[in-house]
């Protein structure tokens, strides 16, 4: 991976953003990431006279948490210590601007990468760190060196930044998971992907109708299992954006059912019925009110990715010896999503796919090369289409309204 550097002058951001850097930047093994990374190269960009749209810096500008990762030497449970004395120190030093300006700064804001930032290992580490974002325009870092602040980026951040163009990477965490050897968009990446446009940082994004439609078939699958709620089209995420933006301002909301109208995921059309769904299916499925978490501590966290590390591993040797032993019985599958009509052939028993040459679907979400697909940038309507209501709509409804 090509990567860029440039020198961030502080001057140019706001204040807030401006205190928080200043805070910071005799921090060791840091790097700052998400929303002020991004704010920090735009402005960057105008300063060396690159065409930025005014509106999304705008929303940038408007910073809600402070995202940052911490480098550590060693394995996740033998860093642990060390780990949570960096968080306390960070919350220590960044605690008058976060009560100051309502910032968000806890656990989850916390990223622990192992790796270093020493000159000879500075750059295998910046690869590792910046290819694991979930979207392209995601791929920059700040970096404190000799108290001034580094950027460093990808080219195509640097690109979808200027395009304001929203794209999910293929090694993003888990935002990718694969149908027959194709890669999607899981709940979590489709909910980041349509944040980013609910919330105006980008303009249009990146995500074919067939990856819309082998989607929805799964989740229309899981919902008749009873795997999932009725109407739970993003999973759990249905309900989770319900939660999150139940007290936002109207035209995010307006957005939100834009979304979610436009790509099948609903026929509701107003978000506060949407939430009243989401609240009634969900209680109804699971039986219980569902667990939204504030001020997450790092500790929690921790402990739940070992646990979670653990069962990934077990689950994924059970399946390589389930497809080892398997009797495989093939079907050939044409896919008729990106045009090629590539032949897959799947075992209907264990689902092993068998290896072939790549799919130029999964090579553009690889290279995060928009531009060879550029008929799937999405730029949603501004205006809610009107429709008339289905049966499902009016006896959802009427459940809400008992």
């Amino acid at each position: 991976m090509k990567i860029y550097r440039a020198e961030i002058d502080l001057k140019v951001l706001p204040n807030t953003g401006r205190e928080i850097l200043e805070k910071l930047k005799t921090e060791r093994n840091l790097a700052v990431k998400g929303g002020l990374s991004r704010l920090a190269l735009l402005h960057n960009m105008e300063r060396v006279g690159k065409a930025v749209d005014r509106e999304r810096m705008g929303i940038e500008d408007r910073i809600k948490d402070i995202d940052v990762v911490v480098f550590h030497s060693q394995s996740l449970s033998k860093s642990r210590e060390y780990l949570l004395e960096k968080e306390k120190e960070l919350k220590g030093a960044l605690s008058d601007i976060v009560l100051d300006n309502g910032i968000r700064f806890d656990g989850r804001d916390i990223e622990p990468v192992r790796g270093s930032l020493k000159t000879e290992y500075r750059a295998k580490t910046l690869t590792k760190v910046l290819r694991t974002r979930d979207l392209t325009f995601n791929e920059v870092v700040l970096i404190p060196e000799d108290s001034r602040w580094i950027a460093y980026y990808s080219p195509r951040c640097w690109r979808d930044l200027i395009e304001g163009v929203g794209m999910l990477t293929s090694g993003g965490w888990k935002t990718v998971r694969y149908d027959s050897g194709r890669m999607l968009p899981t709940n979590y990446g489709f909910f980041r992907l349509l944040r980013f446009w609910v919330e105006g940082k980008v303009k249009k994004i990146w995500l074919p109708s067939w990856m819309v439609k082998i989607h929805l078939k799964e989740m229309n699958r899981l919902q008749k299992e009873g795997v999932l709620p009725e109407g739970a089209n993003l999973g759990r995420y249905s309900r989770i954006i319900a939660n999150q933006y139940k007290s936002a301002e109207p035209e995010l909301k307006r957005r939100w059912m834009i979304v979610l109208n436009y790509l099948g995921f609903t026929d509701l059309l107003s978000f506060d019925t949407f939430m009243k769904e989401q609240e009634l299916l969900d209680i109804l499925k699971h039986q219980e009110e569902f667990s939204f978490e504030d001020d997450i501590p790092l500790s929690e966290i921790i402990e739940k990715t070992l646990i979670e590390r653990k069962k990934k591993q077990k689950d994924r040797e059970m399946r390589k010896a389930r497809m080892m032993n398997c009797r495989h019985k093939f079907v050939d599958i044409e896919c008729d999503g990106c045009g090629q009509h590539c032949k897959i052939r799947k075992c209907s028993l264990c689902n092993y796919v068998e290896k072939q040459k790549e799919f130029k679907c999964n090579l553009i979400f690889q290279t995060g090369d928009w531009r060879r697909d550029i008929n799937s940038l999405i730029a949603f309507p501004y205006r809610k289409r009107t429709r008339q209501k289905t049966r499902r709509t009016k006896q959802i409804s009427s459940r809400i309204s008992l």
